[in-house]
């Protein structure tokens, strides 16, 4: 029997654990790895790549700016 590889799912589902006036932290379930390898994580914010690689399933953004808009 042939295995099937495919490439991992996208997060899908993504939760606020905790915020404040300047950060936000996130968490994620690891999304079906669909037989691949997952190697890490890519966060953006505002559609610009903030990390690559990133191995945890959080991720706490800082400095930002008070009522300011932020596309995660």
């Amino acid at each position: 029997m042939e295995n099937f590889y495919d490439k991992p799912d996208e997060v899908n589902s993504i939760r606020l654990l905790n915020s404040t006036l300047t950060s936000v932290e996130i968490e994620w379930d690891e999304p079906c790895s669909n037989n691949s390898n997952i190697t890490g994580y890519t966060v953006y914010l505002n559609e610009e790549v903030l990390v690559e690689g990133l191995n945890e399933l959080f991720y706490v953004f800082e400095s930002l700016q008070p009522k300011t808009l932020y596309i995660i």
